[in-house]
């Protein structure tokens, strides 16, 4: 039987994320390009084809409730956020009129919010957020920050948002954190990048496709300690300057073994990224992305006996997806997982070949996974 997740209010691990805010007409425009836009499905092909019958009523309300003309192809515009505004400029237009069915364009809005946990939003990030309280460990124990990687396409993404990501965390943990990145690959591709910075470099061979849940295990076995944390993190996190003295800090505070520290993953539009990446985060806002409501993956702090309690990853799962919310519900069957509020910023890259694989075939996403993987 699952254990009680515990919001715990403290500090996220990016200080100036709030909730996306939706008011009738942005959810309905929201939801209008999660339908189309095919950035929707690779983002969490499982998530898109449980809620695209409701992303399609919504449509269908727009044009026969509204009577917004809303074209049936996704070459309607040259760049989602574009499509975005002109949905939501006629949407809001449409609801001032009078006769409009208001009172049913705030139901499907609400349904929308409520039912849906991968949805379009625009983002106005709070530039003024004040400074997190100072919060600095006293664990005496080894921490280890694992990060399983694979890059094997140049300029994919990947390798631009782990050196971003290496860069952030390098000059925080002084030393006392380890930094652990195995590249689960069939050569070491990117470790002559990767070597320029004060982590531990691993490879581990693998000629098959990309194992993370692999690669995170034989990250833990290298740097165990039974005493330690353990660090599990996706190389495309865009992260606060305070990440990891805040995350030990509120891991210990919170009296739990375990700590998600954010509650919505979101997953930034490419264009976005690439101005973050130009100006820095506030300076690009707005930031259009998907909103992925309590999201299993991209980061997790626990100690060595929780991890090793739950046998760590099942690497059976080869690919994209599946093994984060294998471990996540794993974890929660035998202890109490903390939660902090806030975001986990996703930068993006290109998406895995399954995924567009899966994408032009029109069949339902399946997992792969194999019970002899090691």
């Amino acid at each position: 039987m699952g254990r009680l997740i515990v919001l715990f209010q403290c500090e996220p691990m990016f200080r100036y994320s709030t909730p996306p805010m939706f008011d009738c007409a942005t959810a309905l425009a929201a939801s209008v390009v999660s339908y189309f836009d095919p950035e929707s499905k690779a983002i969490s092909p499982p998530r898109w084809e449980k809620e695209r019958e409701l992303h399609k009523s919504t449509v269908e309300f727009v044009r026969r409730g509204l009577e917004i003309e809303v074209a049936e192809a996704w070459s309607i515009s040259p760049s989602v956020p574009s499509f975005f505004r002109g949905v939501l400029s006629s949407i809001k237009d449409a609801l001032e009129r009078p006769g409009m069915p208001v009172n049913q364009a705030t139901i499907v809005a609400s349904r929308v919010l409520s039912e849906t946990r991968l949805l379009f939003a625009m983002q106005n990030f709070d530039a003024n957020s004040a400074s997190p309280s100072k919060r600095r460990s006293d664990h005496p124990g080894k921490v280890s920050v694992i990060i399983p990687f694979r890059a094997t396409v140049p300029h994919d993404g990947r390798l631009r948002n782990l050196l971003s990501c290496l860069r952030v965390l390098t000059r925080q943990s002084a030393g006392a954190v380890s930094i652990v990145v195995v590249e689960d690959d069939e050569i070491p591709r990117n470790r002559g990048a990767l070597e320029h910075y004060d982590i531990q470099y691993h490879h581990r061979l693998n000629t098959g496709k990309f194992n993370k849940s692999a690669a995170i295990n034989f990250g833990s076995s290298i740097c165990r300690s039974d005493d330690g944390i353990l660090c599990i993190l996706d190389g495309d996190a865009y992260l606060d300057e305070t990440f990891v003295d805040q995350s030990i800090g509120c891991l210990i505070e919170s009296g739990c073994k375990v700590l998600f520290p954010y509650t919505d993953m979101y997953f930034i539009q490419p264009e976005d990224t690439g101005r973050i990446y130009e100006k820095g985060f506030r300076s690009a806002c707005p930031i259009f992305g998907y909103v992925s409501k309590n999201a299993p993956g991209g980061c997790v702090w626990l100690f060595q006996e929780t991890f090793d309690a739950v046998g760590g990853f099942d690497a059976g799962f080869v690919g994209w997806g599946g093994e984060d919310r294998d471990f996540f519900s794993r974890v929660e069957a035998i202890e109490k997982i903390a939660r902090l509020p806030g975001i986990f910023a996703h930068l993006y890259h290109e998406r895995a070949p399954e995924i567009k694989i899966s994408m032009n075939s029109g069949k339902p996403w399946e997992n792969d996974y194999r019970a002899s993987a090691t």
